[in-house]
């Protein structure tokens, strides 16, 4: 009954995108989000893409990333649109995708992000989609 598309950010404007991380649709789109007795959801993360939650102070201090912050007081990478909008490929993919997509590699990545560092965006994607689910 429900389908939930969920994409990167890219260049989407954060205004086009909600404090539940729906995304507007222009009026003249709206028929896309319900047919066949089927609700559709449109979402986008708020980072470029969905590996720049991958990111943390640490790794990026080790990368000597943004020098200029003072990393001691950030809490959150949330608001810093300089890192959500950060390719960061170049530092990620070698953490799990040498030579290959590793998931075993991906979970330790995840396990070293500290808890209080985790993006509020994920805990919102996952609460609004069990809301649509129930």
């Amino acid at each position: 009954k429900n389908i939930f598309l969920i994409c990167d950010r890219d260049k989407l404007p954060l205004t086009d995108i909600n404090n539940n991380l729906e995304v507007n649709i222009h009026n003249s789109y709206r028929n896309i989000k319900s047919f066949w007795n089927t609700k559709t959801h449109l979402l986008s993360w708020k980072r470029l893409e969905i590996e720049n939650y991958l990111l943390y102070k640490e790794l990026l201090i080790q990368n000597g990333l943004f020098p200029h912050y003072n990393y001691n007081g950030l809490n959150n990478l949330d608001w810093k649109e300089d890192i959500a909008t950060l390719d960061c490929k170049s530092i990620t993919h070698p953490l799990y995708k040498v030579p290959k997509y590793d998931e075993k590699k991906l979970d330790e990545l995840i396990e070293k992000i500290p808890q209080e560092e985790i993006s509020e965006d994920i805990e919102k994607m996952y609460d609004f989609i069990v809301s649509k689910l129930n």
